[in-house]
């Protein structure tokens, strides 16, 4: 089964993704995949739209592992975050931990240095221990928190209190 999307890329049909029948891991390469499209000149590599390169592997079921990640554009602009966002968005859907070993790539400068990057996927959430990298499933939370504020009647004051005693 297929669900037709926007022709940008040149790409007229997705497939649906089929997850009940899947560990977590393979979901998670499932919904990937779909999104993202071979690299012509690398054949370990997936891009993202025109943000990112990325080579990823299953670890274990619920385990992916990171195994490079690439921007595609000038240094600064955003588009690594932005595709690393993205992939952290789908490892949450399937509750899948991220993990792996930080390592410059490329050759093009400037490019981050091994620092940069641990604090570069610290502002992401992954947990650093020394170049080794983890990042655990996030709840999703369908909603927002100023429409739960909405819901609370003014009136109830010990609800919107913050007068605690023990």
């Amino acid at each position: 089964m297929t669900v037709p999307i926007d022709n940008a890329h040149g790409i007229d049909m997705l497939p649906i993704v089929d997850l009940e029948s899947r560990c977590a891991a393979e979901g998670f390469m499932a919904e990937f995949n779909s999104q993202t499209w071979p690299n012509p000149f690398n054949n370990r590599e997936r891009v993202f739209i025109r943000y990112a390169a990325f080579a990823l592997a299953i670890s274990f079921d619920d385990v992916v592992c990171i195994e490079c990640i690439r921007s595609l554009g000038d240094r600064g602009q955003g588009n690594g975050s932005r595709a690393l966002d993205w992939l952290c968005g789908i490892a949450d859907r399937h509750g899948v931990k991220l993990t792996g070993t930080v390592q410059p790539v490329g050759n093009v400068r400037p490019r981050l240095n091994i620092r940069q990057l641990l604090k570069w996927y610290r502002r992401h959430g992954f947990m650093v221990e020394g170049r080794t990298i983890h990042r655990l499933p996030m709840p999703i939370v369908e909603e927002r928190l100023d429409e739960n504020l909405r819901e609370v009647d003014p009136a109830d004051t010990h609800r919107a209190s913050w007068d605690w005693r023990p």
